[in-house]
């Protein structure tokens, strides 16, 4: 496991470039593209911006695994799961059907109306690929494999669980990335500072983060545990804790629960705007 080096001026200076590049292109590229969808107050604004995450955090990955001595390739391992991830997002976010929601919702599409969804796609495709990179880049056993890959693509789904209000998942991220970042996990630095960047815009209700970044986020925090923290008895317990995640917003909506309790209102209210409409 790499810990974190200060880049060459040249490459600090190529980065900030490509960050600034990407901050001017990605919200039009995703207009032009069509991807605009009604926000929680009637807006039509991008979905999708966290495609800018992925496309600067990938190719540090990349350059970083190349550079990489060892038998575990973490660096790699990032760029897979961040590059998959956000792909399989962005399928759900350009081509989703929206009538139905939630894993249960996915699932239930396919027994009662053989239907495959975008987001079963997106759910089977993020276990299958999070079980291979476990196996084959972090070489887990076939058993242990299997846990962490299910950990990081429900943490994938976690984080796109709370992405029903402006800043709310980019928030949960940032905080749980920045503290993770703090307890060693270096890599997560060069995902949240695009982030960061994304979280501006969604805060303020002027892009949507979509499937695609809420994906890779939650996707990378999982990884960072895997493979920072190589206890499989912890990773099931965690895993555990994440499966009844799912289940409670099963039944109940987090706004609902959130906006019920004070101080979590209040919190929320500090991830981004929550006027219904402009005039508010």
């Amino acid at each position: 496991m790499s810990g974190l080096q200060v880049p060459p001026l040249w490459a600090a200076i190529a980065g900030a470039t490509w960050l600034l590049f990407l901050s001017l292109t990605v919200l039009p590229f995703l207009r032009r593209l069509g991807m605009v969808r009604p926000n929680f107050r009637g807006e039509s604004i991008p979905v999708g911006a966290g495609m800018l995450i992925a496309l600067w955090s990938t190719p540090i990955f990349l350059i970083l695994a190349a550079q990489h001595h060892g038998e575990e390739n973490t660096p790699l391992a990032f760029a897979v799961i961040i590059a998959v991830m956000a792909l399989l997002g962005f399928v759900d976010d350009k081509c989703g059907d929206r009538t139905a929601t939630g894993l249960k919702g996915h699932f239930l599409a396919l027994v009662k109306s053989h239907r495959i969804t975008t987001g079963l796609v997106k759910a089977s495709g993020g276990l299958g690929l999070s079980i291979a990179v476990c196996k084959v880049l972090m070489h887990d056993t076939w058993g242990i494999a299997v846990i962490d890959g299910a950990l990081v693509a429900l943490s994938a789904n976690a984080i796109n669980l709370f992405d029903l209000r402006p800043g709310r998942a980019g928030a949960v991220f940032l905080v749980s990335g920045i503290g993770l970042t703090l307890a060693g996990v270096q890599e997560l630095i060069w995902i949240i500072v695009p982030a960061a960047v994304v979280q501006e815009r969604d805060s303020r209700a002027k892009a949507m983060l979509g499937d695609t970044g809420s994906n890779l986020l939650g996707g990378s925090l999982g990884l960072a545990l895997v493979a920072h923290w190589p206890n499989p008895m912890m990773h099931a317990v965690v895993l555990i804790g994440i499966i009844a995640l799912h289940v409670i917003t099963e039944r109940w909506s987090i706004t609902q629960i959130i906006e019920k309790n004070i101080i979590l209102s209040r919190l929320d209210s500090l991830t981004g705007v929550r006027k219904t409409s402009i005039t508010d």
